[in-house]
């Protein structure tokens, strides 16, 4: 109940300069990325194909939040708490996500 309040209160209409965005990412707090995380991201295990790899195959990590577009603005001020990761938009979708295993290590340290 306490996510669903602090994302309408600073949904992406309300993010509109960089001192509002700046103000934002001030205001989250660890336990707060960690229950939304948790609430809406996911963390995955992808195996590929793979031509560098001796054994055909790579096992690619990855952390994902998927939001409606509306929501970018919560995506990047996530990613600007942690400092890694990449913020996409594919249709109505904005995606938070986190691919290189050095960067997932900044990820599972925070949890």
């Amino acid at each position: 109940m306490l996510g669903t309040v602090f994302i309408r209160s600073y949904s992406s209409t309300s993010l509109k300069n960089s001192n509002t965005d700046k103000n934002f990412i001030s205001t989250l707090k660890p336990w707060w990325i960690t229950g939304f995380v948790d609430a809406e991201g996911s963390f995955s295990m992808s195996i590929l194909k793979s031509k560098t790899s001796a054994i055909g195959y790579s096992i690619e990590p990855c952390l994902i939040i998927t939001l409606h577009v509306r929501d970018l603005n919560l995506l990047k001020a996530i990613q600007e708490y942690f400092k890694v990761g990449s913020v996409s938009v594919v249709g109505k979708d904005a995606r938070y996500r986190v691919r290189s295993r050095t960067d997932l290590k900044v990820i599972i340290d925070h949890f």
